[in-house]
């Protein structure tokens, strides 16, 4: 695998301003996320896997020790490109 050429060098842990689709679709509005692909596939890949952050917490009861099977929604997710976030 060789470099990807992108001219904004992105690491794990970096911190980004992104623009987030509304869940209808609507608009947009930015809002943090953070990166978590390691770098080196975000040096070789033109992909990143970014996690977005919020402030609302919700308060949930559970337990370190218990297992439960999730699913990645395949709807939510999407693609976007690195000219449109700014690392902050």
């Amino acid at each position: 695998m060789g470099s990807v050429h992108r001219e904004i060098r992105l690491k794990q842990k970096d911190i980004v301003l992104l623009p987030v689709p509304f869940s209808d679709q609507s608009s947009r509005k930015v809002r943090p996320a953070i990166v978590v692909s390691n770098d080196l596939i975000n040096n070789t890949s033109e992909d990143v896997i970014l996690v977005p952050l919020t402030s609302v917490l919700k308060e949930v009861s559970y337990s370190i020790f218990k297992m439960k099977i999730g699913i990645i929604k395949k709807d939510i997710l999407s693609s976007i490109k690195a000219e449109l976030f700014k690392i902050i």
